[in-house]
């Protein structure tokens, strides 16, 4: 009786036994999944390589499975399957409970406000920016109601302060570009391009392309461009003209000529380029995704996903290739000078031409996107405040003896304009990210711990009280007669400041100018009655370069035209 008893006792210990080692073991996997955050995960950057992630775990799953299933007598394929899966999800589990307190509780930005669910993942300011297309007013919000320093993402801070500019993004700046520029990787232009020296050593030939004799050598492009918008308008001189349309039809057929002297005929022909509704599919969708690094990486890969950006990526290579069959070399485009470098001993390597193909796309897209933008709010202030703007640039243009680039940068009415439009209709609504060096940065009295990004949201710093009065109202005299406007001139660098401001500023401006004066000599203009102005400022979208509305104007002939 008593053996009877033992042998019954000893399948029941070895029950127990193994139950005890199945939980011990889902505790040891919880624990794994936990210092794999603290220890692996919680250290660097795993953006760019983020798809690398799940492929290696699976990896690890795949040997687990094969382990259990050969270091068990008695284990079945299911069985082994099912206790791999547990394992697995145990790890996860670990990992996912670990980033989340620690990003919650103890990460070192727990001291800024913001909304709980920004602490814990990017996807909620992703989710934010889905919701609402208009995401700088969101983000101005949150200024509002948490102050100067708002905490948007688990490493990100967004910042609202008066010296924040200086301190960001000034020559003297010990902040670099951060993981957000990555996201096209292997293609890095030289937006992309993080490392200081490699930034410097790149910038030289972009330098040679956008001086002061080099822009004066696109004149005839911009010339040719503006006949043909003049001849459409003329055209159509009476009735509603959709100026958001024709003006992105313009600066697409003007940096084709400019950068790589190829003609595309947009407004020509009255329609957008195939590559031109592919772009503006894409960019309220690239400003929301790519406000998650890491699932660019995915998108990237991923079929059917990745499709836009593998069209924009062809369309730039087969700009490159058209221009390199061109074989000139006077240097009248853009593409001349980035050529030479490229041919450098040494450049034409592979890693080279992905660069040289990111910089085309850089000056196709970003390039010619923000300018219109500004041409178009230009348009639409003129259009829409008080005529006496549009009569003051007359005027100054009567008193010129001579129309050309240099008398243009005199008109002070025209170039206040410019500015104004650039504070209230900045085509970079949210602002461009940069990481602070692993000492930490001080803005004001605030500390900024290290290795955090920092993004300046330009729509909102623009608009503060501290920095401008009546900041919501369009005031050009605040840049000339009525300075005492601008409470703090060093929160306005529309183009940037230090080693990463806008090279192609001064083409920039000389191509706004030429197009508004061209019109302005011709032309009166208003927005058409069924053009209600609320409605095109209601339109504005936030995305990789701000989207927007159609603008109606009526254009009919100026009564004393130049």
């Amino acid at each position: 009786m008593e053996s009877s008893v033992n042998q019954t006792l000893i399948p029941d210990t070895l029950t127990h036994v193994k139950a005890d080692q199945g939980v011990s073991n889902l505790v040891t996997a919880v624990l794994s999944g936990v210092a794999l955050h603290i220890f692996v995960f919680n250290r660097g950057e795993w953006d760019v390589g983020a798809p690398k992630i799940p492929v290696s775990l699976f990896s690890v799953q795949v040997l687990l499975y094969i382990f259990l299933l050969f270091s068990e007598p008695q284990a079945s394929i299911l069985s082994a399957l099912w206790e791999t899966t547990k394992i697995s999800s145990c790890v996860l589990a670990g990992i996912t409970a670990s980033i989340l307190l620690y990003r919650a509780f103890f990460h070192r930005l727990c001291r800024f406000p913001g909304p709980l669910g920004a602490r814990l993942s990017m996807a909620y300011i992703a989710s934010m920016s889905a919701k609402h297309p208009d995401a700088f007013n969101y983000i101005q919000g949150l200024h509002r109601k948490h102050g100067d320093f708002v905490r948007t993402g688990p490493t990100e801070l967004s910042i609202n302060h008066p010296d924040a500019l200086n301190v960001i993004h000034s020559g003297q700046s010990r902040c670099t570009k951060g993981p957000w520029y990555s996201m096209l990787h292997p293609f890095i232009s030289l937006f992309a391009i993080r490392d200081k020296a490699e930034h410097s050593r790149r910038r030289k030939p972009w330098e040679l392309a956008f001086r002061a004799k080099a822009v004066q050598d696109y004149m005839p492009s911009v010339d040719k461009c503006t006949t043909d918008l003049l001849q459409q308008i003329e055209r159509q001189k009476g009735a509603p003209i959709d100026m958001t349309m024709w003006i992105n039809l313009f600066m697409f057929d003007l940096t084709g000529l400019v950068a790589f002297s190829q003609e595309y005929n947009c407004v020509r022909d009255g329609k957008k380029h195939p590559i031109m509704e592919v772009n503006d599919s894409s960019n309220l969708i690239s400003g929301i995704v790519s406000q998650i690094v890491w699932a660019i990486s995915f998108v990237k890969v991923i079929p059917g996903l990745n499709t836009n950006m593998k069209l924009l990526i062809e369309f730039s290579e087969q700009q490159v290739r058209n221009r390199e069959k061109m074989e000139k070399s006077d240097h009248s485009d853009v593409f001349s000078w980035l050529w030479e470098d490229f041919k450098l001993e040494g450049r034409d390597m592979p890693q080279s031409r992905l660069d040289l193909v990111a910089d085309a796309s850089l000056v196709i897209f970003a390039g010619s996107g923000t300018v219109a933008v500004t041409i178009i709010g230009v348009l639409y202030f003129l259009a829409s405040e008080s005529p006496r703007h549009l009569e003051a640039i007359q005027r100054e243009l009567n008193s010129l003896e001579e129309i050309n680039s240099h008398t243009l940068t005199k008109m002070t009415h025209l170039n206040a304009v410019i500015n104004e439009t650039l504070r209230l209709h900045y085509p970079a609504l949210s602002g461009f990210q940069r990481q602070t060096p692993a000492s930490g940065i001080h803005i004001g009295d605030t500390y900024i711990p290290g290795d955090i990004n920092v993004k300046i949201p330009f729509y909102t710093l623009f608009r503060d009280e501290r920095n401008f009065d009546q900041p919501e109202t369009f005031i050009p005299e605040r840049w000339t007669t009525q300075s005492h406007l601008v409470r703090n001139r060093e929160a306005f660098a529309p183009f940037l400041l230090g080693p990463y401001n806008c090279l192609g500023k001064s083409l920039a401006l000389m191509q706004v100018r030429h197009v508004v004066v061209e019109l302005i000599r011709r032309y009166d203009f208003s927005l058409a009655p069924e053009q209600n102005a609320k409605d095109y400022w209601d339109a504005r979208t936030d995305g990789f370069v701000m989207g927007l509305g159609p603008l109606q104007l009526i254009f009919t002939d100026r009564a004393d035209p130049l």
